[in-house]
Order: structure tokens, then sequence, then C-alpha cells
């Protein structure tokens, strides 16, 4: 992995159950790591959805290395605009210095 090629921002996130200040328990994507990243979009379609033209795209996300990502976890991008990744893979190399992340985005952003 070349590091000049994490040139962009993400936000790791995981859906979780957790305590408000006031005690209220919110279910939500709650925010683990902002982390350096290379983005490419591999393939996109167009698919009929509940009677709605809907667009998916498949991203592959480079990152370095963390142990505790799993397919639970979704990432935030900011580009020009806010979209949200699914993590459909996570496939590690040999030598455990970066993660290539198997991602698909564009079904329920937001």
């Amino acid at each position: 992995m070349i590091i000049g090629r994490l040139r962009q921002r993400i936000i790791l996130q995981k859906f979780e159950s957790y305590r408000d200040p006031f005690g209220q328990i919110i279910k939500g994507w709650k925010d683990v790591a902002t982390v350096w990243a290379e983005v490419k979009a591999v393939t996109g379609k167009e698919l009929m959805l509940s009677q709605q033209e809907m667009s998916s795209t498949t991203m592959r996300v480079y990152i370095r290395y963390l142990n505790n990502i799993d397919t639970s976890y979704r990432i935030k991008l900011h580009n020009t605009c806010t979209q949200y990744l699914n993590i459909k893979a996570v496939l590690p190399d040999a030598k455990q210095t970066y993660l290539e992340l198997l991602c698909e985005g564009g079904l329920n952003d937001g």
C-alpha cells in the first residue's frame, strides 16, 4: 500500500445501543474512528426496488490495519454530499499493514 494514496477522510460507524446524558437508551450509528483512506469505485448498477429506481455502487476502500473492523460497520463518506457504504467484506493483507474493505453504497443513504 502506498501511504500517499490515503487522501480521503472517512468515518467508521457501528450500530449500537447507548445511553444519552439523560439516561435514555438510544439505538443508532455511532462514530467509532476517523481514518485516512483510498476510495475507489468498482462497479455501479441501477435496479427497481419497491417500484422506485435505485442505484447501487460497489466500492473498494483501503485503510491502515485495524483489528476490530468487521461487516457490522459502515463507512460515512464526505464528498460533495454525505454517502454511506455498507461493508460487505474485510480483507486484510498477509502482513496486517492494511485492510481492503469491499463496500456497497447507494441503497440506504441516510
